[in-house]
C-alpha cells in the first residue's frame, strides 16, 4: 500500500511521525512549534515604531552608556571572520539541509561582535544557531576578548541531515568556547539558566512567534546582569519585544533596520 504524497519518506509529516516512537518528547515539542507558527503567522504584519538604522544606533550607544562600538567594527578579527561567513554564504551548496533565510543577517552579527567587545561578557546564551551566522561572530569576539563562553541552543529544521548542519560555518578553531544544546528552547532554557545564574548577554534568534519571544525574553530577564544587554532579531510583524520593552522599562531599548534583509531586530539594556 502506497503512501499519500504528503507523506513520502523525506516529507515533513512523514519525519515527524517517525519521532512519535523513538523521540517522543521531540515530538511533542516541535507539534507545538508547529501549532503555534501556524497559528500566529496568520496575524497581519504591523509597522514597527520608529526603527533606527545602524549608524544611529552606534551612536545612541555613545551618549547613552558611552560604548565605541565603531571602533569594534573597524576591527580586523571582525573583518576576517565577516569575510569567512560571506564566502560559505555565497558559496552554492545545494546538498544544504535547510533554507539559507534561516541564517542572521550581517548587520545583526556584526552588532553582536560589537557589543560582546564592548561588553566583555563572561556569558552569552544564544537561542537559535542554523548555520552559525552569529555564533560565529560572537565566538570571535569571545576570543578577542580572551574571556567569556557562548551557550547556544538549537532545534534544527526537520529534514534528514539538518543535525550536522546546524553551526556550519563556525570555525574549529572557535569552538571551545562553545557549549550547544540541541532541543526546543523552553525544554533547555530554563535549566540553562538555573546552572549559569547570572548571563551578560542574551541574544533571540529562536521561533518568532509572539507567544516563545515573551517566555524568552521574560525568562531571561531576571537572570541578565544589570548593564547587562537583550538583543532580538526579527522583531518586525510582532509585538512581542515592544510589549516587553513598555513592560520592563529598560535604561535603552531601540529597534534597528536590518541592512541586507527585510526585517529589524530589537535591543534593551538593563538599567544597573
Amino acid at each position: 500500500m502506497s503512501l499519500p504524497a504528503f507523506m513520502n519518506r523525506g516529507s515533513k509529516p512523514y519525519l515527524l511521525l517517525g519521532l512519535l516512537c523513538v523521540q517522543p518528547v521531540e515530538f511533542w515539542d516541535r507539534l507545538r512549534i508547529f501549532i503555534e507558527g501556524r497559528y500566529e503567522r496568520i496575524r497581519p504584519e504591523r509597522g514597527l515604531h520608529r526603527p533606527v538604522r545602524l549608524e544611529t544606533l552606534t551612536a545612541l550607544l555613545r551618549q547613552v552608556v558611552d560604548w565605541d562600538l565603531e571602533g569594534a567594527l573597524q576591527e580586523t578579527a571582525m573583518r576576517q571572520i565577516e569575510r569567512h561567513v560571506r564566502l560559505l554564504i555565497s558559496s552554492s551548496n545545494e546538498n544544504r539541509p535547510f533554507d539559507p533565510r534561516h541564517s542572521a543577517d550581517l548587520s545583526f552579527a556584526c552588532f553582536c561582535y560589537a557589543v560582546c567587545r564592548t561588553l566583555l561578557p563572561n556569558t552569552v546564551i544564544e537561542t537559535g544557531v542554523a548555520y552559525g551566522v552569529t555564533t560565529s561572530f560572537v565566538l570571535q569576539a569571545l576570543t578577542q576578548n580572551q574571556r567569556g563562553r557562548l551557550w547556544s541552543i538549537d532545534l534544527p529544521p526537520l529534514c534528514p541531515t539538518a543535525d550536522q548542519s546546524v553551526g556550519l560555518f563556525v570555525p574549529q578553531e572557535l569552538r571551545t568556547d562553545w557549549h550547544l544544546e540541541r532541543g526546543a528552547t523552553r525544554r533547555h532554557l530554563p535549566g540553562m539558566l538555573s546552572r549559569l545564574r547570572t548571563v551578560d548577554l542574551f541574544i533571540h534568534d529562536s521561533l518568532h512567534t509572539r507567544s516563545n519571544m515573551m517566555w524568552e525574553f521574560e525568562r531571561v530577564w531576571p537572570h541578565l546582569r544589570p548593564g547587562g544587554v537583550l538583543i532580538a532579531d526579527d522583531v518586525q510583524g510582532q509585538p512581542a519585544f515592544e510589549e516587553f520593552v513598555a513592560r520592563r522599562n529598560p535604561q535603552f531599548s531601540a529597534i534597528v533596520i536590518e541592512e541586507n534583509k527585510d526585517a529589524a531586530f530589537g535591543v534593551a539594556l538593563k538599567g544597573p
